[in-house]
C-alpha cells in the first residue's frame, strides 16, 4: 500500500515506478544499442581502409556486400537506439512547474494539510493596475488570508522591480529587496515572496 503524500513535492512528484523502469530496462537498453552502433560504425570504416591497405585475396564484389550489410545493419541499430531514447523521454515526466525553479525547496517542503494560498502576484499587480489600484489589491488579498490563518506565498516575475519602475512605484536606483516589495504592496507580516523564473526567496 502507497504511503500518501504529505508535501507539495510527493504530491507532484513523477510515478516511482516509471522512474525504476527508466533506470534498469532503459538504461540496459540505450547502453547495448550505443555499444553495438559503436563498433558497426568502426567496422565501417576499418574494412575499406582494411581492404586498401592489406589487399587480402576477397573479391570485391564480395567486399562490397560486405560493407553494405554493415552500414545496413548499422542504420537498423542507430535507428533503434534514436526509438529508444524518444521512448525514454516520453516517459520520463518532466518537473511540475511550481517545482521546476524551486532551488532552495521551499515549495517541495509544503505540507499538504497545512492552509497555504499559492498566488501570482504579477498578475494580480497587473490586473490592479489596469484597473487604476495598482499595488493595493495584492497586500490587501494577502492581509485578508493570512489573517484567515492561511500561509502565504506569492510568485512574482523577475521583471517586478523593472514594472514597478515603470509605474513611478520604484525608483531605479533603489537595491531590490524584500522589504521593498513588502512596503508596496502593504504586506502587514513577513511572507514568503518567490521569484519564479530565477527560484530566488526575497
Amino acid at each position: 500500500m502507497d504511503r500518501r503524500p504529505t508535501t507539495l513535492g510527493e504530491k507532484l512528484a513523477p510515478n516511482k515506478a516509471k522512474k525504476s523502469d527508466l533506470k534498469f530496462g532503459g538504461w540496459w537498453q540505450n547502453s547495448l544499442y550505443t555499444l553495438l552502433n559503436y563498433y558497426l560504425l568502426t567496422a565501417v570504416f576499418a574494412l575499406p581502409l582494411w581492404w586498401i591497405l592489406m589487399r587480402p585475396d576477397i573479391d570485391r564484389n564480395v567486399m562490397l556486400a560486405l560493407l553494405t550489410g554493415l552500414i545496413v545493419l548499422s542504420l537498423f541499430v542507430r535507428r533503434r537506439l534514436r526509438a529508444a531514447r524518444l521512448r525514454q523521454k516520453e516517459t520520463r515526466r518532466k518537473a511540475h512547474s511550481l517545482l521546476a525553479n524551486d532551488r532552495q525547496g521551499f515549495m517541495r517542503d509544503l505540507q499538504l494539510d497545512a492552509k497555504t494560498a499559492i498566488f501570482d502576484g504579477s498578475n494580480i499587480y497587473h490586473f490592479g493596475h489596469s484597473n487604476g489600484l495598482d499595488a493595493q489589491p495584492l497586500g490587501e488579498i494577502a492581509n485578508q488570508l493570512r489573517g484567515e490563518g492561511y500561509r502565504i506565498v506569492c510568485f512574482f516575475d523577475a521583471n517586478i522591480f523593472y514594472t514597478l519602475n515603470e509605474h513611478g512605484a520604484f525608483p531605479s536606483n533603489q537595491p531590490h529587496s524584500l522589504a521593498v516589495l513588502e512596503d508596496i504592496f502593504g504586506f502587514v507580516n513577513r511572507g514568503a515572496i518567490l521569484d519564479h523564473r530565477n527560484g530566488r526567496i526575497f
